[in-house]
Formats: structure tokens, sequence, C-alpha cells
């Protein structure tokens, strides 16, 4: 049992040292595709750090367009903006949407399963060209994130959105978008655009269809990843909102004025306010001197308050005229409970592609100075920074969305393959580490097979030697007490004689039965103990130096440990005290 169970051991061991040896072969031979895949994903995931991220605006109470229920999912659903002339289009996002929980919501709501976006230059869309086609299969759900057709600079003055399958609801189907973006070079042309659509569900003020051009949506401002130093510009507190406070940039040269961009401040060192300190009620004028001498305008609010924009952009279109100098004139400051206040984080004044602001001189009519809060400066609000992060172009900005979400997407793919390769790899691993645990077992069964038979070699061994020991020594024994026995019985009359073949009978006995205790002796069970082989040697020693005077000493045998004899070591060691007793030679000593 000792040997099968070392056996078993050794297998054991075998089998684990072989796994252990063998986990990285398999991971290179079976699991080369989950690393393959493992180092697809850590690039792609690396790429993931250096791309935007959306900001998840709130878009307040106007979410963006959203159909009617659709009786199938196949039912067409279209959405055409109208630009207002013809541009050369560059980029067509479509912005996600953000939905009530009790319908779904979350971004990502209602965005159309598959669809295809069109560009013309007459609203019946003859001669139409198809920009972006997603009809061939589902595209998944972009959540927060635009998806973007790419035009390629070709004009047109209408771009049509057409649903071919729409967005599984709870019992129905539905559209919704928030948001429809016309990159034509660096400026969104479609701001303020007209809207029609099919089956429309108006419901103000969170779904109308002229909400998807308003600029509002769940991405937020077009800003990077890179912190801002600064939170823009901060005109003197003022007790009542009343007060006009201004702010202007000198371009330092007349430039035509395409675009103005007003940049709310979010500022890091206050409360958190969106928004803060953006007037209900403004103008935006430009002047060609450097004087601003005879000013034109080129927006002002009505007048209701202008609603926060929070952490959008308000993009107002410029007149394509020269101008030098931009001026913002706050007429009614946001009132913050008795603290009323004018601050901008950015002012942007696009011309020919280009912000002409960016680095120019400011002027303010009064300026916010507190040393406790360094991050209001009027250089900051031409510094390139939201308040927030470093604004980018809205094309940059709009392809790093855009490819974001199809990353988002290529890394799902890969971890669903990698997990499928890893089931694959770990199926043969299973096999393969099954078949070296089937060969440790093989292995095993040999050690155990050999070492029966070594065991039935060793007890044939053992039972040869036991019956050469009966035959050779209780056998001539007996019969020599059977010879004995018939001379005293047959013949012999002298009572001295009897007597001394009855002793001669008497010792043969004696002989036989030493003989007898040496063989049980022998084939006693388990580790032989040093008191019992030292009473063995008081014993042979007695019975070799019969009729002579001895003293037999052995110090500390009174204890101590097993002497660990094999049973032939043993066998063999009777066989010598016997034929020494035999023939009158002292025993010598069996162990040590």
């Amino acid at each position: 049992m000792n040997r099968v169970r070392l056996s078993l051991l050794i297998a054991a061991w075998v089998a684990s040292a072989t796994a252990a040896r063998a986990a990285d072969p398999l991971t290179a031979v079976f699991a080369g595709e989950v690393g393959r895949l493992d180092a697809g994903r850590g690039a792609l995931t690396a790429e993931l750090a250096a791309l935007p991220v959306p900001a998840g605006a709130d878009t307040g109470p106007h979410r963006g367009w959203h159909s009617a229920p659709l009786p199938s999912a196949d039912t067409p659903a279209w959405v055409v903006v109208d630009l207002g002339r013809t541009w050369p289009v560059d980029r067509i996002g479509l912005v996600p949407a953000s939905g009530e929980a009790e319908t779904r919501g979350g971004p990502g709501y209602g965005f159309p399963v598959r669809f295809r976006v069109e560009l013309a230059d007459d609203p019946e869309f003859t001669n139409a060209t198809a920009v972006g086609d997603f009809t061939a299969t589902d595209l998944p759900n972009p959540g927060p994130l635009p998806v973007v057709a790419d035009a390629g600079g070709r004009s047109g003055r209408y771009v049509r959105v057409t649903v071919t399958r729409a967005w599984p609801r709870q019992d129905d189907w539905i559209v919704a978008l928030g948001e429809v973006t016309v990159l034509s070079g660096p400026r969104n042309v479609a701001l303020g655009a007209k809207v029609r659509t099919s089956r429309g569900n108006r419901a103000v003020p969170t779904w109308d269809a002229q909400y998807l051009t308003d600029g509002r949506s769940l991405l937020g401002p077009p800003a990077g990843r890179d912190p801002s130093p600064s939170n823009g510009f901060l005109a003197a507190h003022s007790r009542t909102p009343g007060v006009e406070k201004w702010v202007e940039v000198d371009l330092g040269r007349a430039v035509p004025v395409d675009e103005v961009r007003l940049f709310p401040s979010r500022p890091t060192d206050f409360a958190d306010s969106p928004g803060l300190g953006f007037p209900r009620r403004f103008r935006v004028e430009a002047a060609e001197g450097e004087a601003f001498a005879a000013p034109r305008p080129l927006f002002e609010t009505a007048r209701d308050d202008f609603p926060n924009p929070g952490d959008e952009v308000v993009s107002l279109p410029g007149d394509g005229r020269p101008a030098r100098v931009v001026r913002v004139t706050a007429t009614l400051l946001q009132d913050r409970g008795g603290l009323s206040s004018f601050g901008l984080a950015e002012l942007q004044v696009w011309s020919g592609g280009a912000n002409a602001a960016l680095g120019k001189p400011v002027r303010a009519s009064d300026v916010f100075a507190n040393t406790q809060f360094p991050r209001w400066r009027p250089e900051y609000l031409v510094d390139g920074y939201n308040g927030r992060h470093r604004i980018l172009d809205l094309p940059a900005w709009l392809d790093g969305l855009n490819r974001r979400r199809q990353v988002v997407d290529e890394l799902a793919e890969v971890e669903r393959a990698r997990e499928a390769a890893a089931r694959v790899a770990a199926g043969r691993a299973v096999w393969i580490t099954a078949g070296l645990v089937g060969a440790a077992g093989l292995v095993a069964g040999g050690i155990v097979w050999r070492g029966r038979r070594t065991r039935r070699r060793e007890v044939e061994a053992l039972r040869a030697r036991i019956a050469s020991d009966l035959h050779d020594e209780v056998g001539s024994q007996l019969a020599g007490i059977s010879l004995a026995a018939q001379l005293a019985a047959g013949g012999v009359t002298d009572p001295a004689g009897v007597r001394d073949r009855l002793e001669e009978i008497g010792q043969t006995a004696r002989d036989a039965t030493d003989a007898m205790r040496d063989i049980v002796w022998l084939l006693k069970s388990g580790p032989v103990t040093l008191p019992e082989l030292i009473a063995r040697l008081r014993e042979t020693a007695a019975t070799a130096l019969r009729g002579t005077d001895h003293q037999f000493e052995a110090p500390g045998g009174s204890t101590g440990g097993p002497c660990r004899w094999s049973s032939p070591a043993r066998s063999a060691w009777c066989s010598r005290r016997r034929w020494r007793t035999r023939s009158g030679t002292p025993g010598r000593r069996p162990c040590g």
C-alpha cells in the first residue's frame, strides 16, 4: 500500500509539474489568438484615452425631434434640414437624444437602427447624392456619441435622413434625434435651419423638429481633454442686474466676420455653476475702426431673457462684412441672489475658417479683481480654453467623437471575439491537460505494476527461503528426533544410553523450537525496534555460548527507535546465526 500511495503521489506531482510547464506553451500554441486580441484591445484602449469625451451636457427642456409611434420597424420616416442656401458640406453629424427612464431612455434613445443620409439642391431630392449609407446592417446604439457621414465637400442646400429601420421601444417603434450638425469648413451651417419631418410628434418644450438645429445636444462644447489654466473673463460685480457692462476684442485689422461664438464660463475655483455670469440680455456689435466708432449690430436679444446656455456654445452668424473690433454688451446681468455679474469663458470671431480673436488684446468696461481668484483675467477671454478644457475646432472634435464611437464598437467586438477564443483555448487546454494527466496516470500505473511485480518476486524468494529453512532446519531436526527415538526404542538397554538419547532428543527439539521461533520472528510485520533486536541478540549469545561463562553488554539497549531491517535481511541473519550456532562459532552483532 505504501508503494501504491507513493506512486499516486508521484503521478500527481508529474501531472501538476507538467501542466505548469505546459501553461506557457499552451498559451502560445492554443491561445495565440487571445494574445493577438489582447494586443489589439490594448491599442484601442490607448487610442480611446486620447479621444475627446462627450460632456453629457444638460440640454434643458429641449431634447430634439421625436417621431410618432410607428406601426412596424420597417415603416419609413424621414427628416429634412434646409440650410437656407447652398453650402459645400464636409460632414453631417447625427447626435443622439436622451429619453425618459420610463421609456427605456438614456443616451441613444430612439436612434435609428438603419438609415441613409442624402444631400440635394432641391427640396424634392430628385438628384440627391447619398453621403452616408447605414442600411446594410443594424448599427449598434451609439449612446451619447454622434454618427458622422463624410460628404466630401459636395454642395447642397437640403439634408435628408431617411430611416429604414426604426428603434424598438416597449410595444412599438420610434425614431428620435437630438441634433443634426452640418459642417462647412469649421462652421455648423445647420444652426437655426428650418426642419420638416414625416410622422412628427410635437411635444413642446421637450420634442419638436426645430430642436434639431438649436445647437443644444448631449455632446456639450467642442472641447478636448487638456485641462484649462483659466476661467475666462469676469466683470466687476454689481448690486443690481440692470447695469450695462461690456467686453471687446481688437482683431488687429478688419476681417470679414462669418460667425461669433460665445463660450459660457464654468469655473473650477467657484461652486460648480454652468453658465456663470452669462447675461440674460445682451447684444453683439462690430466696428471697422479701432475706436469702435459707428458699430453695427450682429445680434441682440429680444424682450425675453436669453436662456442660460449652461455648457453649450452660443453661435451667432456674422454678416460677412469687415470688422476690427467685436464687442459684447450685457444689458441685463445674471442675478445671483443680490450679486449680479457678467462673465464669459471664451469669445471667438471666425473669419475665413480661422478664429481671428485668438490671443488678441481685450478691453472691458471694468474687471473683477480679486487675488484669491487669479483664474479670471481679461486676456483669458481669448486663450483658447472654455474654463475646463482646451477648445477644439468643430471638424476635429466631431471626427474625434465619431472615432470614439467606432473604437467603443471595435472594443466590444474584440471583447466578444476574445471571449470566444478564450473558450476555444480553454477547451483545447483541457484536452491537452487531460492527455498529460492520462499519460501521468499510465506512468503511475507502470510504477505500481513494477512495484507489485518486485514485491511478488520478494515474496516468492521469501517463501523459497522459508521452505529451505523448514527443510534444512526443522526437517533435519525432526528426522534426528525420529532416528534417536527409534534407537532408544529399538535396542538400547543401557539406561545411561537411553538417557543420552533422550537428552539428544530434547536438545534437537529445542533447536527445532528455536528454528521455528526464528521463522516466526522473520515473518513478523513492521519494523524491529532496537530493544527487540538486543533481546534477540541476547538469546542468540546465550545459545551460542551455552556452557561458557560470558557477559552480554548492550549500552543504551533499553530504549531506541526501530532498526529497519527488511524481511530478506532478517532471514539472512537468521541463517547465519543458526549456521554459526551449529558450528560453535560465536555470532556477530547483526545490526549496526
